[in-house]
């Protein structure tokens, strides 16, 4: 129906426009037909006034991004600067995208030189263009602080340091090749490279901007400036503001907050129970005490668990428990009693096999992964004759008093003291390895010894639990630490001709898919007839936040951006009560003009009160402003006849007949039919078939000049009808009458 009634106004609109243009009607009292203007603004993106109120555990230990490296100060980092690239956060496998580069680089042919193209038109926050000597500055700086060790990053940016003593940076130097390209000139081949370049570490900073060269900034009294959807205000005792980038090179797309304050809480229940409060809309963490009350709770959005790219596993220390007894420790194990004992406690974990987690680049678990099986275990043994050839396999006894009173090996198993799992999972361990004759001794530690002997005397551990998550996203970054033979982190003490040169040739290969085979094949050597760890799997994680937001992108590595973050705030730069998003596409309305067809009625009122047109003044042209009809004459805006009399409102102002009574001279015939008649509808005397002064004609009697055929002289015209009025005109007259007729016959379809 309101298609029906739109064009039936538009008919009467445009037929009221002729009229007026032949009859001569004032151009005061017909109402153009308005179009939007010209120069409507798109909607930026941006909610303005809007804050979103972030709470975390810890404010940013480090705000230069070329040391940090703990989770909060890369959460806000990530905000305010950017890199070459990022992970797209919509990819389950967090694949990389472009950011500040136009498209993936290229490799040369042996995987020494890198080149990339950058985006013109980028700025940084404090109005600079982005250009190549910005991206050479920020990796000079960066090989710089390295050196003068003022950067914990030095092992991420000198990976293969070890093999490479003389140059063991892997930048060696960054060339310009022109405005908006640069290339990376490598020490050595390292095709995980492009992944280190998404990594906070490798935001690109602007040359000129006074950020120190030789020194980091200082988290307490300076600000970063970057090219990021968010620019630093300042930082507070307990808060650090950002605030929306207006010139954003992205733009904006998801009603973004204008501000956003990370809340230090050093309470982990109050910043609990600010979510719960509303006066934060996002934490960064949450114990899984609260996950009922945030689970009934109307306000908070509870996500789905998630995954994270923490893998779980027990180390074994390969120098002191050889090949044949990792292979039968694997298969001791009773895994779902693992499991078991770490879903008691706060996340729960999802069993995996490989040493990559899932959501990690070339994650993979297409081979045969070690399951608990206690004879096969024992079988092991037994094939390598570490037992006597008449031993039983299914003997439990046997096994178990062979254990405690002649071993056939005997092991630690270290933990750091006040951690229940691991101290509940060494219980277990020594439980199932009994069971093929091992011995296995708990030793309690204080959490800076088992740092120590994990790190640095490594021997003096045998086996152990612990966690590993990555700084970028590349398979690189979970096999080249665990298990490279020169590595700090190689706690496994692994060192294998076979496994050394698959690590090599995945940083050597520069073809995606041959790469993907090199790293499936590292992960089937580790997992099938290395072992060297015994994978457990990977914790869940949830988010809780605030239903002013509406999504979260989720992802493995837990990554945040704000930017991304949908909220269900509504854009309203002009204050209308329509979002600008609702204005632009589906009232064609100016968002940044409150009355955008200047008819006197707010747009957001002529929406949701008067359901009248804002884009339109006169929204059923009747030839009356909708603001003069609501505000002053109290009539229908949506209707053309609003006391249904057969008279157009517009010119019912005109003629000074009331829009609000039919008949406005009550002599009984409605002003229409006045009208039509010919009849004064201000006159109750006058009406049709009556006679008045100016028009008294009821007899054939002539005047003194009349002659016998009854034919009027020329002064005793018929004056015709609304002569009494003034200002009416024949072509007035004609034209009313044609417009009554059309209006009811419209009205009679409709």
């Amino acid at each position: 129906m309101k298609i029906k009634k739109k064009n039936i106004n538009l008919l009467l609109g445009a037929f009221l426009l002729i009229v007026s243009l032949i009859f001569g009607i004032s151009q005061s009292s017909v109402v153009a037909f308005q179009m939007m203007p010209n120069n409507v603004i798109q909607s930026s993106g941006i909610a303005y006034g809007k804050t979103l109120n972030y709470g975390v555990s810890y404010l940013a230990y480090d705000l230069d991004p070329q040391t940090a490296w703990d989770f909060n100060s890369q959460l806000i980092i990530r905000q305010v600067s950017e890199c070459l690239f990022q992970e797209d956060l919509n990819d389950p496998e967090l694949k990389l995208k472009p950011c500040l580069a136009t498209e993936m680089g290229t490799w040369n042919s042996n995987g020494t030189e890198y080149t990339v193209n950058l985006k013109e038109g980028v700025t940084f926050h404090d109005g600079s263009l982005l250009n190549a000597n910005d991206v050479v500055w920020t990796f000079n700086r960066l090989n710089s602080l390295i050196e003068l060790g003022v950067s914990q990053l030095i092992d991420l940016y000198q990976p293969l340091g070890p093999l490479y003593p003389q140059s063991p940076f892997v930048i060696n130097h960054t060339e310009i090749i022109s405005e908006y390209t640069v290339r990376f000139v490598l020490n050595y081949p390292y095709t995980a490279f492009p992944a280190l370049l998404s990594f906070t570490g490798s935001s690109i900073l602007p040359s000129d901007a006074g950020i120190p060269y030789d020194s980091l900034l200082n988290p307490n009294t300076d600000i970063l400036i970057g090219t990021g959807p968010y620019q630093y205000i300042e930082k507070s005792e307990n808060t650090i503001t950002l605030e929306a980038y207006d010139s954003y090179h992205g733009g904006w797309i998801n009603n973004s907050p204008e501000f956003v304050n990370f809340i230090e809480y050093y309470d982990s229940t109050v910043k609990m129970d600010a979510l719960i409060n509303g006066e934060i809309q996002l934490i960064d963490s949450f114990d899984s005490s609260y996950i009922d009350q945030f689970q009934t709770n109307p306000n908070i959005t509870l996500s789905e668990p998630f995954l994270s790219s923490i893998i779980y596993y027990i180390g074994m220390n390969n120098e002191k428990v050889n090949i044949t007894m990792r292979q039968s420790i694997s298969f001791a194990m009773n895994y779902e009693e693992i499991l078991n004992i770490l879903n008691d406690y706060p996340w729960s974990v999802e069993q995996q096999n490989s040493p990559v987690p899932e959501g990690i680049l070339f994650h993979t678990s297409e081979f045969d992964a070690p399951n608990y099986n206690v004879t096969h275990a024992r079988k092991i043994l037994y094939d390598a004759g570490i037992v006597p050839v008449n031993t039983s396999l299914t003997n439990d006894t046997w096994w178990i008093n062979k254990a405690n009173s002649s071993p056939i090996a005997v092991y630690n198993y270290t933990w750091n003291e006040g951690n229940l799992v691991r101290e509940d999972l060494g219980y277990l361990i020594k439980s199932n390895l009994e069971k093929i004759g091992i011995k296995v001794i708990l030793n309690n530690v204080t959490w800076g010894e088992f740092l120590q002997d994990l790190f640095f005397v490594k021997d003096n551990i045998d086996l152990f639990m612990l966690g590993w998550m990555n700084d970028f996203n590349d398979p690189s970054n979970f096999i080249d630490p665990l298990f490279a033979s020169y590595s700090t982190s190689n706690m496994f003490q692994v060192n294998d001709p076979y496994l050394s040169q698959l690590i090599d040739d995945g940083h050597r290969e520069t073809d995606e898919l041959a790469r993907r085979d090199i790293y499936y094949e590292i992960q089937r050597y580790i997992v099938e007839d290395l072992m060297p760890l015994i994978v457990i799997g990977q914790p869940y994680y949830q988010l809780a936040y605030s239903n002013e937001i509406l999504s979260i992108p989720l992802n493995s590595m837990k990554i945040i951006r704000i930017y991304e973050i949908k909220t269900t705030y509504i854009l309203d730069s002009d204050f209308d009560g329509i979002s600008d998003n609702d204005e632009i596409l589906i009232y064609h309305t100016d968002p940044t003009n409150p009355d955008s067809d200047f008819d006197g009625i707010n747009d957001g009122d002529e929406v949701f009160v008067y359901m009248t047109d804002p884009a339109n003044e006169d929204s059923d042209f009747d030839n009356l402003n909708d603001g003069l009809e609501v505000n002053y004459y109290n009539s229908d805006p949506l209707s053309v006849d609003t006391d249904n009399d057969n008279l157009l409102d517009g010119f019912e102002v005109s003629y000074g007949t009331n829009l609000l009574e039919a008949d406005t001279d009550n002599d009984g015939y409605g002003d229409g039919i006045e009208v039509l008649s010919g009849s004064n509808p201000l006159d109750p005397s006058d009406y049709p078939g009556s006679q008045n002064e100016n028009n008294t004609t009821t007899d054939d009697t002539a005047t003194d000049d009349t002659s016998s055929d009854d034919t009027a002289t020329d002064d005793d015209t018929q004056p015709l009808p609304f002569d009494n009025i003034p200002g009416y005109s024949l072509g007035v007259f004609i034209g009313i009458s044609l417009i009554s007729l059309a209006l009811i016959t419209l009205k009679k379809k409709n």
